[in-house]
């Protein structure tokens, strides 16, 4: 039923979401070997980034995590295109 895969769905979303880290330095390469692969036309997509709130957070709470992770992606990275995507 809808309910069980609903949970389902987000009992994977945690135990897989736990695992996986990606680093400052990861990002920055990938970066680096895409810029030096000649793909000058880049675009990145805030709203793709991930960004963890705790369960039942606020709305107010999600939108400054969402405001205090864009400043910190933007002063991190050199990003040739920026789209919001809202």
């Amino acid at each position: 039923n809808l309910r069980s895969e609903i949970i389902i769905n987000q009992l994977r979303g945690r135990e897989i979401g736990a695992r996986i880290k990606v680093t400052d330095a990861e990002v920055a390469h990938y970066l680096e070997t895409q810029s030096k692969a000649g793909s000058n036309n880049s675009q990145y997509h805030l709203g793709h980034i991930l960004i963890s709130v705790p369960e039942g957070a606020s709305s107010s709470a999600i939108q400054k995590a969402k405001e205090t992770e864009r400043r910190n992606s933007l002063s991190r990275f050199s990003v040739p295109t920026l789209r919001s995507k809202t």
